[in-house]
């Protein structure tokens, strides 16, 4: 049977939802989940990963990150989603493949999913990939990026665009390429930016903006139904992640919004 392989480093229902929706779709193929669990990553990189945080942020980072670290572990557990209570638990007894990898660029694995053999790539919330990965199905990946390219590259999503006091936000699904988010578009939609909304409510349609299209978009594509479309690259900007001020600049931003 041909297969289909999903990349991510999200563990949530959104994950699970999109991947049975895409196997709805796909009655013909295999869909294989693989998660990038980031386990290779030494304490020397993460130590030097934090120096670069303080520099970037301050010393006010320590803090901040102290909170979010513990915010994001009660979130976790009362989500449900450690390990041993996965929703990804029902898709293996739909015969879904899951497999947890360290690192996309180990070579052990590339060879191996090489010996395998795939179709087509999907990409949700991982790092960079090289091309050693995106070029190993026959068909190359596609990324779903959570912004409208080429105005919104980069992450992270919703919050530039509620910064700016955009007044809508859109979901691109485009080919991964060695341009960062610069890859042929293959399917693009908008949503609008409600004045109630912020940042986490933002996300969240974008996220069930996700599930509701990407079985039927990678049908499509598979089936060449839609047309690429290339990217101007000069258009828009990169955006990256944002600085603490900049994140507590929106917060004001969003409640100046309701006024």
């Amino acid at each position: 049977m041909k297969k289909v392989i999903v990349l991510t480093k999200r563990i949530d229902s959104v994950v699970a939802d999109l991947v049975r929706g895409m196997a709805t779709e796909l009655p013909d193929y295999r869909i294989s989940l693989l998660i990038e669990s980031g386990e290779s990553s030494n304490l020397k990189k993460k130590l030097l990963a934090q120096v670069k945080n303080i520099k970037k942020h301050g010393f006010i980072w320590v803090p901040y990150r102290l909170y979010t670290a513990v915010k994001g572990f009660f979130i976790k557990e009362m989500g449900g989603y450690s390990e041993g209570k996965l929703p990804f638990s029902v898709l293996e007894n739909e015969g879904m493949e899951i497999r947890y990898v360290a690192n996309y660029h180990d070579e052990a694995l590339i060879n191996k999913l090489k010996e395998e053999g795939c179709v087509l790539g999907i990409v949700f919330g991982t790092g960079i990939l090289s091309s050693s990965v995106f070029n190993i199905p026959d068909k190359g990946m596609i990324n779903i990026h959570q912004g409208m390219i080429p105005y919104y590259r980069g992450q992270p999503p919703g919050f530039w665009e509620l910064y700016n006091d955009e007044g809508e936000v859109g979901m691109t699904v485009h080919c991964v390429s060695d341009d960062l988010d610069g890859g042929d578009i293959v399917y693009q939609t908008a949503l609008p930016i409600l004045k109630e909304d912020n940042l986490s409510s933002l996300q969240t349609k974008l996220d069930e903006c996700v599930v509701k299209h990407l079985g039927g978009v990678v049908r499509d594509y598979l089936s060449g139904e839609l047309q690429r479309q290339k990217v101007n690259l000069q258009e828009g900007r990169v955006y990256c992640k944002p600085t603490i001020k900049q994140i507590w600049e929106l917060e004001r931003r969003v409640r100046d919004r309701r006024l």
